[in-house]
């Protein structure tokens, strides 16, 4: 049988084809009506879901975090979207509860990192098995993620503020024993066991280049102490001489006068030649004494 093409006007159905076409359009119409009709369901559903999501209270009287559960009879669009929103929710509530929880923690055991590892550890399993419990355990690992990541945060500040502070520690302890030596020096000087504090003095400027060299002192500190051995020598060895004169205020007057001049008269020679006392000596004595007169 041979085709035969109809040209007719568009919108104008042939009756020969009329009732095919009618149908045709009639069941497209049918098919749209329903399409929208669904996708307008759809979008009832999807606000049901995020009404009775909004609508939940996730705390209770004391601001503790409470579960919710979704109702059974929520149909699988309206469920789909409040478990996805509600879970969200939770999550933000948890990184919240979480931060508070952590800084709490870091507070309690801030010289002891190992218990605040320790707490924090058990806080987020406990807080892990809890979501599992309550329906949310698809959501404990990316908890259990974050919150760890959070934790070693703290925990890596808490470890470093404990090494800063045994570090000052182990500083003062140095300063506090590098002075008590400095003394001791001296006090070796004045008994006459000379040779014992050029050991404690050689020994006292290792520890403070060491000190220097780890930043531990600063240079002020570092001179100070430094010309403090210096100036013990020199005040020791004069001090043992004017012991020497007993009571012999001329041979001290004669000292104090050639101390403070810089330079011994002939007059005074005689005197301080008896304690083996010459220029060489006034001029070795003098130097880091603060004494800025030179003999002329």
């Amino acid at each position: 049988k041979t085709s035969t093409y109809v040209n007719k006007p568009m919108g104008v159905i042939d009756v020969r084809t009329g009732g095919v076409e009618v149908g045709q359009a009639i069941a497209r119409l049918g098919n749209d009506f329903q399409n929208m009709m669904y996708a307008d369901a759809v979008d009832e559903q999807k606000k049901v879901g995020a009404d009775y999501v909004s609508s939940l209270s996730t705390r209770d009287d004391e601001g503790n975090l409470v579960y919710e559960k979704l109702p059974d009879n929520m149909s699988k669009v309206a469920t789909s979207i409040a478990s996805s929103q509600l879970q969200k929710r939770y999550a933000n509530e948890l990184q919240v509860d979480t931060s508070n929880k952590m800084m709490d923690l870091h507070k309690l055991h801030k010289d002891d990192p190992e218990k605040f590892d320790e707490a924090s550890r058990s806080y987020i399993n406990a807080t892990a098995d809890e979501l599992k419990k309550n329906g949310f355990g698809e959501y404990s690992g990316d908890f259990i993620t974050n919150s760890t990541a959070l934790m070693t945060q703290h925990s890596n500040k808490l470890k470093l503020n404990q090494f800063n502070d045994q570090e000052e520690k182990a500083k003062q302890t140095s300063l506090i024993l590098i002075d008590k030596a400095v003394a001791e020096s001296y006090e070796l000087r004045l008994n006459g066991n000379a040779d014992e504090a050029d050991r404690t003095d050689a020994l006292n400027q290792l520890r403070l280049d060491d000190l220097i060299e780890n930043d531990y002192a600063n240079a002020p500190y570092y001179k100070e102490l430094i010309s403090q051995i210096k100036v013990n020598k020199k005040q020791s060895t004069l001090e043992l001489s004017i012991r020497t004169m007993g009571n012999n205020g001329f041979a001290m007057a004669a000292l104090s006068r050639a101390m403070t001049t810089g330079k011994i008269t002939s007059q005074d020679a005689g005197l301080l030649n008896a304690y083996k006392i010459d220029q060489a000596y006034i001029d070795n004595a003098r130097e880091d004494l603060s004494l800025t007169e030179k003999a002329g």
